[in-house]
Order: C-alpha cells, then structure tokens, then sequence
C-alpha cells in the first residue's frame, strides 16, 4: 500500500519513476490532494494488481483514467472533487473489475449517473465524498 501523509507531503508524477520497480507490489494506492494528473496515470496503470485507487481532490481531469483499462483487478475508484465530465464518467464502464466509483463534487451529471446505473447495475455509483484510504 502506498498512501500520502497528512497534511499532504508534495507527490507528483516524477515521483512514479522512483517506485517502478515495485509497481507490481501494489494492491491499494491513495494519493488524496497530490499534485498528480492525468500523466501520471500512465504509471498508475503499470501497476498491475491494483485494486483499490484514491484520487480525490487531485489535478486529474481524465483524459488519463484510459490507462486505468490496463488493471485488470482495479474494484474501487474515488474520482472526488475531480473535474471528470459525462465523457470520461461514461468511459468508466469499461474499467474491466470496477465495482464502487465514487464520483461525488464532479462535473458528471445526474442523467449520465443514471444511465451508467442503468447500463451497469453491479457498479456502485457513489455520491460521497468517500474514504481516503
């Protein structure tokens, strides 16, 4: 597990190149108000027995949650206070493993919620600001 202290220590994408090579070692990783983005997703996704992602309060948008359809284990994201849109939101249904998202102070409206619910009902979609860890 890798989680960030509080308050907040300064972790950014660079900082992935160090922990490369225990990428593999990884089942859960919180990084609640770092200074990740979307680039540093591309790390996230190397790491392969993931299950459990929190990136709430972080620069990512979303263009880089794509990488996230390499973790064939990833059963929890936390996409709080991100400004994920309808698109990427609707791009989530494709996380192969995903089970609970929470999506709670995002750009994603309330008729794309439904229509993943509808399109995905073992997905729980949460409205909550969510754990951090």
């Amino acid at each position: 597990s890798l989680a960030m202290k509080f308050p907040p220590a300064p972790f950014t994408n660079n900082q992935f190149s160090e922990l490369s090579p225990y990428f593999e070692a990884f089942s859960r990783l919180s990084l609640v108000a770092s200074g990740i983005d979307d680039d540093g997703l591309y790390y996230i996704g190397q790491m392969t027995n993931l299950r459990e992602l929190y990136l709430q309060k972080t620069r990512v948008e979303g263009p880089g949650l794509v990488y996230l359809h390499q973790l064939p284990q990833l059963e929890l994201l936390n996409l709080s206070f991100t400004p994920v849109d309808d698109k990427i939101a609707l791009n989530l249904l494709l996380l192969p493993a995903l089970k609970q998202v929470y999506l709670y102070r995002t750009r994603t409206s309330r008729q794309v919620i439904e229509a993943m619910r509808k399109n995905k009902p073992q997905l729980k979609i949460m409205l909550e600001e969510g754990p951090f860890f």
